[in-house]
């Protein structure tokens, strides 16, 4: 994964105020326009991920932060504000949490993973954002759990064949 040191904190700060990086900065740069290109050459998107400690993975917040840049991923003017330069794709987001955080409930509360997940992709664009959510997969029964994998898996195949 593309490390936030100095030269590549630079760069973006040179970027962002309209400035010349250097030539080191501009050399450690190179990667995160390759890794947000890469990220924005897709048609569709289709995301999985556990629930750690209540929110995502820090293996995916770290990508997710080289994503969200200035210019390439979202945009700022007094006029418009924020508005997101990732447009007109799908994505789906595949959710599995051990416990259950059904909006509502005692423990909605604590789900800072698809939450985050859906700041995350409509601030950088992204309006048609569908989720799958297995939940719960720890503490209960195995025939129970059968029915939940079953269930996502059905949701999942209904919204591949939209794609």
């Amino acid at each position: 994964m593309i490390p936030f040191n100095e030269d590549v904190i630079n760069a973006k700060y040179s970027i962002l105020h309209g400035g010349s990086p250097s030539e080191a900065e501009t050399k450690a740069w190179k990667p995160v326009e390759i890794l947000i290109d890469h990220f924005k050459s897709a048609d569709k998107y289709l995301i999985s991920l556990p629930m750690w400690n209540f929110g995502i993975p820090y293996k995916l917040k770290h990508y997710i932060d080289i994503l969200v840049q200035p210019g390439y991923t979202f945009s700022f003017s007094p006029d418009e504000g924020y508005k997101g330069l990732v447009t007109g794709k799908p994505v789906t987001v595949v959710y599995a949490r051990g416990g259950a955080y059904q909006s509502g409930s005692e423990t909605e509360g604590l789900d800072f993973q698809k939450k985050y997940m859906e700041l995350f992709l409509g601030f950088i664009g992204f309006t048609d954002i569908k989720s799958v959510v297995a939940e719960p997969m720890l503490m209960t029964t195995h025939e129970d759990k059968k029915k939940t994998i079953d269930s996502a898996k059905e949701l999942a195949r209904s919204i591949a064949a939209h794609y």
